[in-house]
Order: C-alpha cells, then structure tokens, then sequence
C-alpha cells in the first residue's frame, strides 16, 4: 500500500460532507433535521476516532431519520449514504461499501447534479471500496470522474487534485500500467509542489509511489533515490521517528534486499522496527510487518534461531489481531514452521 493511501484517509475521514456543513441546497424545515444532525456529528466523531462500528450504527440511523421525514430523494440522504460507504469499507464490509457507495452517488446525481463536487466524493469513496474488492478496473473508471470534475471545480494546485491522481496512480500499479501510473505520481507530485513547495508530505507521497513504479521495472537504483528523497521530506516534515518514516525505511529494506545490500537492508528494517515498536507499541501489526521482514533477512543470513524468534514474535501479533484463519497469519506461521526444529518420530 502506498502511501498516498494515508493521505487519500486523511482526506476522505476528515473532511465533512458539504450537505451537513453548509446551507442546504434543497431548502426544507429545519426542526425535522436538528436530531439527524446532531447525530451526524455523533458519527462522524466515531469514525475520526476510529470507532468505526458505532459510525456506522450512527450514520445508518441518520438515513433511517431522513428517509422518514424528508424522503429518500434528499442530497443529505445521499450525503450519509457515503459517509456511511466510507465507515463500512473501513470494517473491511467492502460490498456493503460499494452498495452504500452507489446508492450516495444515485441519489446526489438526481438532487445536485453530475458534476457537484460532493459527487467527486462519493466517486471517491466507491473506488476506495471497489479496491478492498478486487475491482481495480471500477475503482479506475470512478477515479477518472473524480477527477475530471475536481478539474473542471478546483484550482490546478488544489490538494484534492494531488490526492485523486495519487489514488488513480496506486489503482493503476495495481492493475500493470506502470507507464500511467507514473504519469499520474508524477502529475500528483507537480501539483503538490506548486500548492506546497518541495518539502510537503504529498511530495514524499508522491515520491514513495515513483518507488513502487521503479521496483516493479526491477530499477532498483532509481527505486532507492526515490525512497530516500521521501524518507528525507518525512524525517524533516513529521520527525525521524514518524511512523510514515518507518513506513519508507521498511519499504526500503526490502529495496536493498532485492539488491543485494544486506547491510543497508538490516539496518532500514531495524529503525523501521525500532520506531513502530517505540510509536505504535510491540503488537501492532506494523510490528508484526517488520518483524517478518528482519526474520525472512535473518534467515537468508544463516541466522536460523535469531530469525525463527522474529518470525513467531511476528505470527503471534497476526494471530492475536486477525486469528488463525487470516491469511496473513497463514503467510507468517509457514514461514517460521519451515524454521522450527523438527520433533523426532
């Protein structure tokens, strides 16, 4: 995942709805939306706390409320029903997100128009939720709209603009279109640096995803310049010990294991683990992430026994946040298993 991701939440978590902040567009009384509204604002403290369950309960009585007294046909409806997408796909209800996501985007068509730009919104929630799907192709073709009306709305260096074309760049490297992809980083990173200079957290977004675009060509030297010009902005704009900052040293571990700089190697995947275990606490799952990683480097060393503490200290936290059954812990207890000693017959 890359990092323009955490951005793409930043923007998506924290900044409202329109239909709620602002005058509604489609006048009615206002006593029969005060509850409704107060109960919005419940959910949306849920969900930037992270208390995602409870948004969602919030946000689905917020419809049922409307529904009742205003009709299905109002924008505000169609405003919860993404706010609602966002909160579910966030609980990993990714089809429940793209139903929510729809039925936002059917509704603010109708009531504001095609091109209103909390339609831009939505579009951009329904890709998010195509992609914890699988669907890379829809989440494309929903980005691209987004984008056109963020266009046709917002200044050339608005932030947004910055987001969606790093959020159509990350579905394309996912779906193989390397050449895009870097056009749209690339776009991401020019618009970032007209609105912010060249030290800005969405120029080492944009950065960190010309890194992924370069490992995937197997241009591991220009994957590394890419990766430490993002760590360098990171270290500087949030601090070295940033999670975010663990985020690019652990990517880059893995860079110059591929390249065979062993040395680098351990060294990037040590402070990325120093610091998520120091930032994020010792189980998290980005620990777990790291922990993998000096264990698989640790192993390929001839370091069996140091590497089989890792890699079980790694399957653990997965075990203990996603149970047995997840893949991920599937993936991390397979690889310690080839490591433990074998019991004699």
């Amino acid at each position: 995942m890359t990092l323009g991701r955490v951005i793409f939440f930043l923007v998506c978590v924290c900044i409202p709805m329109p239909g709620w902040g602002q005058k509604s567009l489609k006048m009615v009384p206002e006593a029969p939306l005060t509850e409704a509204k107060a109960r919005f604002s419940q959910g949306r403290a849920h969900a930037e706390a992270g208390r995602f369950a409870e948004a969602e309960v919030a946000y689905r009585g917020v419809i049922d409320m409307l529904v009742a007294k205003v009709g299905r046909s109002h924008h505000k409806v169609g405003s919860t029903y993404g706010s609602l997408s966002n909160v579910l796909r966030k609980q990993g209800k990714f089809a429940e997100a793209t139903a929510a996501a729809r039925a936002s985007l059917e509704i603010l068509e109708r009531t504001v128009g095609p091109k209103f730009p909390e339609v831009a919104v939505t579009l951009t929630y329904l890709a998010q939720a195509h992609r914890g799907e699988g669907q890379f192709i829809e989440a494309k073709g929903a980005l691209e709209r987004a984008l056109e009306i963020r266009r046709a709305t917002l200044r050339g260096d608005h932030p947004l603009l910055a987001t969606t074309q790093g959020n159509l760049g990350g579905v394309l490297l996912a779906l193989g279109e390397l050449d895009a992809a870097e056009q749209a980083f690339k776009k991401q990173k020019s618009v970032a640096t007209q609105r912010f200079g060249a030290d800005h957290a969405f120029i080492a977004s944009a950065e960190f995803s010309l890194a992924e675009v370069a490992l995937r060509r197997g241009d591991h030297e220009k994957a590394i310049e890419h990766g430490k010009r993002a760590l360098a902005i990171f270290e500087k704009t949030v601090g070295a010990d940033h999670p975010e900052s663990a985020r690019v040293s652990q990517r880059l571990a893995l860079i110059y294991a591929k390249s065979a700089r062993y040395n680098e190697a351990f060294e990037a995947v040590r402070r990325a683990l120093a610091i998520r275990e120091k930032r994020l606490g010792p189980s998290h799952l980005s620990v777990a992430e790291s922990l993998f990683l000096l264990g698989t480097l640790l192993e390929g060393a001839g370091q069996k026994e140091e590497a089989l503490g890792r890699l079980m200290k790694a399957a653990k936290i997965a075990l203990e946040i996603h149970g047995e059954g997840h893949p991920l812990t599937q993936k991390y207890v397979r690889r310690a298993a080839r490591l433990a000693p074998k019991k004699k017959p």
